[in-house]
């Protein structure tokens, strides 16, 4: 199937053509940086993934430090956006490495300390905190919003945002699971490509930690993909 440039001007939630689209769209992307002399992007998803090995091994040895929560919430670009979460309860639901349901997360980490008016759910900080336990949950972020053209889960109240936040959430969960009917298998394809045959000890490091190629091909399918979405859509 041929590769064309992005459309920027769709209006209707992802269909599964529409997600073909965009895949292809995607590659186009790709396929332009690695014509360029320093392969930017490339790099930058080398340097991504290293950091989320860092996070997933810091967790899988139980290491939840300082150095834990700094190097996750650099590495999710959160700390501009903390002020309507609450971080205690957010770091709990972490801790706690069990799954809760979306609607419980979201109510759980508003920070309440805000007034009426002022409190949000955060759709980003919840799925990401869920995806740290189960690589499985697909994270929500700007980037993924604009790449299967989500509407934002906004409302006139605290409440309603709530749950058009989990509604927005199973749809993305659903285009996740049909990944082999609606294209997005390609990116994952893709991700193995960019890898390539070919690397040194360099490519995969993050401060004194270097990791394998096998190491980055053992994420999860979930996590591939976001990994492309996030490292060459643009939003």
């Amino acid at each position: 199937m041929p590769r064309t440039p992005r459309n920027r001007r769709a209006t209707q939630v992802c269909t599964p053509d529409n997600v073909n689209q965009r895949v292809n769209a995607l590659l186009h992307l790709v396929d332009a940086d690695l014509q360029t002399e320093n392969q930017k992007k490339r790099h930058k998803l080398l340097n991504g993934i290293a950091m989320y090995l860092t996070i997933r091994d810091m967790y899988s040895e139980n290491r939840l430090d300082d150095e834990f929560w700094s190097v996750f919430e650099t590495f999710y670009m959160m700390i501009p956006y903390e002020r309507p979460v609450n971080m205690d309860h957010f770091k709990a639901l972490i801790r706690s490495r069990t799954v809760v349901p979306i609607q419980d997360a979201l109510v759980d980490t508003i920070n309440t300390d805000l007034p009426f008016h002022e409190r949000k759910a955060n759709l980003s900080f919840v799925s990401k905190a869920l995806h740290t336990i189960d690589n499985d949950y697909p994270i929500f972020d700007r980037k993924v919003k604009d790449f299967f053209n989500l509407p934002w889960y906004s409302g006139q109240d605290v409440f309603e945002r709530i749950e058009k936040a989990v509604e927005r959430y199973d749809r993305l969960r659903q285009f996740y699971h049909n990944r082999n009917r609606n294209g997005l298998d390609r990116l994952l394809e893709e991700y193995t490509r960019l890898l390539g045959a070919h690397m040194t000890p360099d490519d995969l490091q993050f401060h004194d930690r270097q990791f394998a190629r096998n190491d980055a091909m053992r994420i999860s399918d979930v996590k591939k993909i976001d990994f492309m979405i996030w490292k060459y859509w643009a939003a």
